[in-house]
């Protein structure tokens, strides 16, 4: 089957990755970046987008949780989930019109450009909240863990199933993906600036991902 390419990402790590494996504390040097966290994440980055969308068309209002935050209602969290899956091709699962994901996520790491470590307890790793936590061991002995200080992964984004989507609901969506990379990083230290990477961007739609850097 031929498929058609989107957009190739070259990323080059910035940032301590520490993405897992079998084992927590070990790095998996064949898949550090799975399809599945990138699916996730972007799946995040283009929910909010929705939302933010409906919110400003008035059409999102929420309910109060806790008498002081707003949450959406699960009447308007399954359209969030429709329009995301169905207009933006990230698949849906819900009962009405369920579908398959319109875009193949390819990753094609560099394992000879990796450097895998072990976070001694002197290093000023050790410093970072996140890493504290996470080598919390038993009576005062601290886990020995791994991360990867050196990467380059190429990641390719094509057309998966027939989805007919127009040219302005795949730049809807990659714009979401471009997002996801620039404030968004990944593995267990994704949400404390760990895991960041670098993106150097190639195809049509390359210049959504050189956008997001301006």
């Amino acid at each position: 089957m031929t498929y058609v390419e989107y957009v190739e990402l070259n990323l080059s790590l910035s940032t301590p990755f520490l993405p897992g494996s079998a084992d927590a504390n070990e790095v998996d040097l064949d898949w550090p970046l799975r399809p599945s966290e990138v699916k996730g994440i972007w799946r995040w980055w283009a929910r909010a987008l929705v939302a933010g969308a409906l919110f400003n068309k008035g059409l999102l209002h929420g309910r109060v949780v806790g008498g002081i935050v707003k949450d959406a209602s699960r009447e308007e969290a399954s359209c969030i989930s429709r329009i995301t899956g169905l207009y933006l091709g990230l698949g849906y699962v819900g009962g009405d019109g369920a579908k398959s994901s319109c875009f193949r996520i390819m990753i094609n790491p560099d394992t000879q450009q990796y450097l895998s470590q072990q976070i001694n307890p002197n290093s000023d790793l050790n410093q970072l909240q996140r890493i504290k936590l996470l080598t919390l061991g038993e009576k005062n002995r601290r886990k020995r863990i791994k991360y990867v200080s050196r990467a380059s992964i190429t990641l390719k984004i094509s057309d998966n199933i027939p989805c007919n989507l127009d040219k302005a609901s795949i730049e809807a969506s990659l714009s979401a993906l471009a997002l996801a990379f620039k404030y968004s990083c990944f593995g267990k230290g994704g949400r404390r600036g760990l895991g960041c990477f670098n993106i150097t961007p190639h195809g049509q739609y390359s210049q959504i991902f050189l956008m997001s850097d301006q």
